[in-house]
């Protein structure tokens, strides 16, 4: 299980044939690319602010939602 907090113009980048169980991500103004890369469960909180760079196959696995205020 890995959790990321990216923010202030961040990028976070998966390599070619990485694989990962569990990814919990948060975005804020930053970006996120995995094209090669294999998740078996993602979930992604993001602004509108923050681009995703993902193949279909991974983006229909994945939870997408927005920050909630606090």
């Amino acid at each position: 299980h890995l959790r990321l907090n990216a923010s202030d113009s961040s990028q976070v980048f998966f390599g070619r044939n990485m694989q990962v169980a569990q990814l919990d991500l948060r975005l804020s103004n930053s970006s996120f690319e995995a094209s090669e890369s294999d998740f078996g469960q993602l979930s992604i909180v993001t602004d509108s602010l923050s681009q995703i760079a993902l193949p279909t196959k991974q983006l229909l696995k994945a939870t997408i939602s927005t920050p909630t205020s606090e």
